[in-house]
């Protein structure tokens, strides 16, 4: 199963805390009450049985209310917790994307969605309201009813003279708090039924797989790749999405150390679902992947997601965070010094314009760093990848904003990086692919090896059609 971000915002935050407000809340009031219930049923019981079962009359009525109660109420939280991760989630869209809605001129239509699902969760809600207050009011009526019993009779026992009028007060008091600590008991059901729904909304994403820890503190490995690089390879790799066609069958790539390797074709053939296999965010119906120290394939690294440290990768929808240009930047390498930040922006073409602001780079990055043109945010993410100094670097149409000098300027400065970086790039345009040492066509769910070099050279018709 896959959460929306605005499911996963609303179960972390909603769910999450009324989780542990129940726990924190609940569960003193519920040990609280049965003391008192059983307190209080236990004087009465030896003084008047009498008094007790109608002091607990209403305990029949309440279970079979209870009975129906946890049935609807079950179904009625759900729908609560549905409608509401629904708003949410239309929210976050909506927030992420409101740059689009006004350049296309959507506020009316996104307006009347958003009135849309505010009147469903209205609905959920008032329905939700609604049971609960019937219920409340039924079983007042009830605990009314049972309280006017033991009033009658309590009366009919001091007229007898088997009672003081002092006894009769002290056993209405301990009737009250009994019947009142029996309805409390009743009562907790409803949050019970929340706090469950809202329990298992959380695992749902507990127990969602989790990646395996990475291999960071092996600097041995991590040496060694730097400084040697590393081979990765793909072999009669097949993958296609769930409910889907194939996006390629039997696909075979071999990237070796110090190599650019480029990947074209047609939008939606695949290029990006391979890199996502390569950093093991998708796994492949079927084919084998190898990741091995150069000239050492018998050393094969186990390719799973504690792999993942070898790769530095700039997807399309590049993304800078909060906070500063130096903070963005150490994130990739939390101990990066000035001048490492500096060396990592001059070799992505950004510390020109990075220098010319007033706190360099210090300055401020907004959200999703919308205080920079898009051709900065590119350059700034490929700098936070290559500061990582990761043996293989992936570029998903990392270079798409950027002019044709500044992009092959960059590649080239990757080419240079002191050790052995194996670089796998999904180009924009195919004027940086006389660099690459081979290119791949990614089409028609086949993965074929397209040449390199000057070898694109006399097939230049063949490489601009595979765009």
């Amino acid at each position: 199963m896959d959460f929306h971000s605005g499911d996963l915002l609303n179960r972390i935050n909603s769910d999450a805390r009324a989780v542990a407000g129940s726990v924190v809340g609940m569960i003193p009031s519920f040990v609280t009450r049965v003391l008192q219930f059983s307190g209080s049923f236990i004087i009465i019981l030896y003084f008047d049985h009498v008094m007790a079962l109608l002091a607990l009359a209403s305990a029949p009525v309440s279970m079979v209310v209870s009975d129906l109660l946890v049935r609807k109420m079950r179904k009625h939280s759900k729908r609560m917790r549905e409608a509401s991760s629904k708003l949410t989630s239309y929210h976050e869209e909506s927030f992420v994307n409101i740059a689009a809605i006004k350049a296309l001129g959507l506020k009316s239509v996104f307006s009347n969605r958003h009135k849309e699902q505010l009147e469903q969760y209205t609905t959920t809600s008032l329905d939700y309201n609604k049971f609960s207050i019937h219920t409340h009011l039924f079983m007042s009526i009830t605990g009314l009813v049972v309280s006017y019993l033991c009033f009658g009779w309590a009366v009919f026992r001091l007229y007898q003279g088997f009672i003081t009028f002092g006894t009769m007060v002290l056993f209405l008091q301990l009737a009250g708090m009994l019947r009142s600590s029996f309805s409390s008991l009743i009562s907790f059901i409803p949050s019970a039924i929340s706090a469950t729904t809202s329990a298992g909304r959380v695992m749902a994403i507990i127990e969602k797989p989790t990646d395996a820890c990475d291999i960071s503190n092996d600097e041995q490995i991590l040496k060694s790749a730097r400084k040697r690089g590393v081979a990765i390879s793909l072999e009669g790799v097949s993958f296609s999405y769930r409910r889907g066609k194939k996006v390629f069958e039997d696909a075979s790539i071999l990237a070796r150390p110090g190599e650019t390797i480029a990947l074209v074709g047609p939008s939606g053939e695949g290029k990006t679902t391979i890199l996502k296999i390569l950093l093991g965010l998708l796994k492949p119906q079927k084919g084998r992947l190898n990741i091995y120290p150069y000239n050492e394939k018998h050393k094969n690294i186990v390719f799973d997601d504690k792999a993942r440290i070898l790769f530095s990768y700039v997807p399309q929808d590049n993304m800078l965070f909060s906070g500063t240009i130096a903070e963005n930047l150490r994130l990739a390498k939390p101990d990066a010094t000035e001048e490492e930040i500096k060396e990592a922006l001059v070799m992505a073409d950004a510390y020109d314009f990075v220098s010319k602001l007033p706190e360099g780079i210090y300055s401020n990055v907004e959200e999703r760093g919308k205080n920079f043109s898009e051709g900065q945010i590119q350059r700034l993410s490929i700098a936070r990848a290559l500061i990582r100094k990761a043996p293989i670097l992936l570029l998903d149409e990392a270079t798409s904003s950027l002019d044709v000098d500044t992009e092959r300027r960059i590649l080239m400065n990757i080419k240079r990086i002191k050790g052995e970086v194996t670089c796998i790039l999904t180009p924009h345009r195919p004027s940086v692919l006389g660099i690459c040492d081979r290119v791949y066509r990614v089409s028609g769910g086949r993965v074929a090896l397209f040449g390199g070099g000057e070898s694109l050279e006399p097939d230049l018709q063949g490489v601009l059609e595979a765009y």
